[in-house]
């Protein structure tokens, strides 16, 4: 095995991304030539690859437009699949003899992860959350289920449930079969993948995740000290599944306690927050210090050995990454028994637990915490005396590279080029059974631009049409001449208005726009000038520049 290129929505933000990356480096760590490729890029390492494609916008439209205004509100993040992306036009891809998988919602069909497979690729997949084996919802919900539940309908509308089944079905017909190898950071996600019936229980394997165990170890003792910090952080409180609502109900009973509340009012008992927190939320029962989001995971560090304890309401996860930072550096963990924390926490050891969703059970796990100085104390030393070995990033890393290397061949494969690809354009396609869908949220789209129709670049036409163009073929298939037709007419209309006004005959254009747009984006990217004086033109100078660069003028 000589190669190993690593697939995600994200390169490095969201807890996914981030437990993805931090695996990346490990390798690396280990001599393993690994790379990273995503569809929306924050990093600037030359091991990152941007995939680009027009069609990823009329996914993203898709959602925006009938996923989520179907969900019920409190319902967990859902995603369908209305987009084939051939990923191995990627030189990455194409190259590496292993390809691992990681949060690849609203980027990945089944069907490619199947083509991957029939192509001879060795496929590790990390389940970061339930919707590789689901109809869509990234975590079900509930603590009992029968097979039919496992479509994820609870989460979305009645009237999305005929699409959330055909969803379903897409994915136990592209993975039954598969030999994908399935990688469960926790018992819980490995019992829950087994269940579904997607995969078989034998291709499942547990490799917990890793983290850097030179940040995140425990800070100098502070003693007897009198002082209980209290800490909560999560990227975004408004995810129904993080638990902040039951976190303020917790602390509104622990306030009901007097001794509490006169340790709250003295300065003996703070709570420290950190993360997204919406102000419609900020309605406490105790006062907060809030430190906003903490891009560096030395900062989290540094909260967490300020803190006494990290409380973790989490209603339903994977294997949060929060618990097992502050589990490191010897903050014991106060939680719900739910997901992979169990795995992590054991009650009255390093931490404690009450059931799933026990308001009252953690009020007093708190209660008990704060005013039980022995027991604190306990805990505390517990967790700083823990072997981090089993959470190092090395640990983690050096058992993929064997997984790896004993499921593809040592002989097979060759070293990626070390050139830096930022940006890879490859070719996509319409899922046909998305065709009027899609046809009737970019009609949507038109009547909006419409309004705006001034502000719209050339660039930004001519790509429209190009959607619109796929959208209209993939509607051959199922029959629908009226909506194939208008959307026909639109995509004209489009590239009509990119030249109009310009000088230029369109049918001549037209054979040159055609053959030069991959051109005019390599030009832009390697002429960081022509971006700049892009962005000081008028409207009409933004067009002409834009035609003028397509059909090679001056």
């Amino acid at each position: 095995m000589k190669s190993v290129v690593h697939v995600g929505t994200r390169d490095i933000e969201g807890g996914a991304a981030i437990a993805a990356w931090r695996l990346h480096e490990g390798l690396k760590l280990l001599g393993v030539d690994s790379r990273v490729v995503c569809i929306l890029r924050s990093s600037r390492s030359p091991d990152v690859s941007r995939l680009s494609t027009p069609w990823l916008h009329a996914s993203d439209l898709y959602h925006q437009q009938r996923v989520e205004p179907a969900q019920p509100e409190g319902a967990t993040y859902f995603s369908v699949s209305p987009v084939s992306v051939s990923l191995l036009d990627h030189p990455w891809i194409a190259a590496a003899d292993v390809i691992h998988l990681h949060w690849v919602a609203r980027f990945l069909a089944p069907e490619d992860i199947a083509e991957l497979c029939a192509s001879g690729k060795t496929v590790f997949w990390t389940f970061h959350d339930q919707w590789a084996y689901t109809g869509g919802c990234h975590y079900v919900g509930g603590t009992t289920r029968t097979p039919a539940d496992w479509d994820g309908s609870a989460q979305i509308d009645p009237s999305m449930h005929s699409i959330v089944a055909r969803e379903f079905q897409r994915k136990m017909d592209a993975f039954k079969d598969q030999p994908i190898h399935v990688i469960a950071p926790s018992r819980w996600m490995a019992e829950e993948a087994a269940q579904s019936g997607v995969f078989a229980r034998d291709r499942i394997q547990i490799v917990p995740y890793g983290i850097d165990t030179t940040v995140f170890r425990p800070g100098p003792d502070r003693g007897e000290d009198e002082k209980v910090g209290l800490l909560f952080g999560c990227q975004s409180s408004q995810d129904r599944r993080k638990g902040f609502r039951e976190l303020k109900q917790a602390l509104a009973l622990c306030m009901q306690d007097a001794s509490f509340a006169d340790a709250v009012a003295g300065g003996r008992i703070t709570l420290t927050t950190f993360g997204y927190i919406s102000a419609m939320q900020w309605d406490m029962p105790m006062p907060v210090q809030h430190l906003g989001t903490l891009e560096k995971e030395t900062d989290v560090a540094a909260a967490m050995h300020a803190a006494s304890c990290l409380i973790c309401p989490t209603l339903e996860d994977n294997l949060p990454n929060v618990v097992m930072e502050a589990l490191a550096c010897g903050c014991p963990v106060l939680a719900f028994s739910t997901g992979g924390i169990p795995d992590m926490v054991t009650h009255s050891r390093n931490g404690l637990l009450a059931p799933k969703g026990d308001v009252h059970g953690l009020a007093r796990s708190i209660v008990d915490f704060c005013m039980n100085r022995s027991l604190r104390e306990s805990l505390r030393a517990n967790a700083r005396s823990a072997d981090l070995a089993p959470m190092a990033l090395e640990t983690q890393a050096s058992t993929l590279r064997d997984l790896y290397q004993a499921a593809a061949s040592a002989e097979s494969g060759i070293f990626i080029s070390p050139v830096p690809l930022p940006v890879q354009n490859v070719g996509a396609k319409l899922i046909p059974q998305f065709g009027t869908e899609i046809a009737a949220v970019l009609l949507e789209e038109k009547a909006r631009d419409d309004l705006s129709h001034a502000a719209a670049t050339a660039e930004h036409r001519w790509h429209l049409a190009q959607a619109r163009e796929q959208a209209a073929e993939a509607l051959r298939e199922t029959e629908d001449a009226r909506e194939r037709s208008r959307l026909e007419e639109i995509a004209a209309a489009d590239r009509r208005d990119a030249l109009h006004g310009l000088g230029l005959s369109f049918a001549a254009a037209e054979t040159e726009l055609l053959k030069r747009t991959d051109q005019l984006q390599a030009q832009k990217r390697a002429n960081g000038r022509l971006k700049k004086s892009f962005a000081r033109r008028t409207v009409k100078g933004r067009l002409r520049c834009c035609i003028r660069w397509l059909v090679g003028k001056k």
